[in-house]
């Protein structure tokens, strides 16, 4: 499954969640059947009946769905919002960096690739998926960089759109090699 389905997914998680309108779920029993009720407010309505060779586990599970569900979902936004405060900083725009060559947004992508040339995992990252040949120099990484982004110095990724997209996608894969996620 790809971001963009894992994204709809969620989505359609939370959608469902939020459809329920913050109503809770209980199990409880009536005429001899373990049923899930549903608490909204002050009133209480059976929502589902379970067969007899239901396990106590599995009735647990379906009942406790909304409320760990809601606990999940809050997990997974804190953890979300925690590894977006541990990517690296954005390179400075080009107006607080006089005589910078700034590309698309103010943003000086040819400096940020000159400065992960230089930075170990992302060495380890060229040498583990595009063959960087060891010993990884900073001038043999910067050579395998322009390799596969196609240009001849780094500068061109500030100036054409297709290097900008190479090197955002190359960016993006390092990240997630990494096990973080870019901003």
């Amino acid at each position: 499954m790809n971001r963009v389905q894992e994204a709809r997914q969620l989505a359609g998680i939370r959608d469902r969640l939020a459809a329920l309108d913050g109503a809770e779920w209980a199990l409880g029993a009536e005429d001899g059947r373990m049923r899930i009720y549903a608490r909204n407010g002050s009133e209480m309505v059976g929502l589902a009946d379970f067969a007899s060779l239901a396990t106590a586990d599995e009735m647990q599970v379906a009942a406790h769905a909304p409320q760990d569900l809601r606990f999940l979902l809050g997990l997974l936004d804190r953890c979300a919002k925690r590894v977006k405060a541990l990517a690296p900083p954005a390179v400075d725009d080009a107006a607080a960096r006089p005589g910078a060559e700034a590309g698309q947004g103010g943003r000086n992508y040819a400096a940020e690739a000159s400065m992960l040339c230089a930075v170990p995992a992302f060495k380890r990252f060229l040498m583990e998926r595009h063959g960087l040949e060891s010993p990884a120099s900073d001038e043999r990484t910067a050579q395998k960089l322009r390799s596969l982004l196609v240009v001849t110095s780094r500068r061109e990724i500030n100036e054409s759109d297709a290097a900008l997209s190479r090197w955002k996608a190359l960016r993006a894969e390092f990240y997630a090699w990494k096990g973080r996620e870019v901003v």
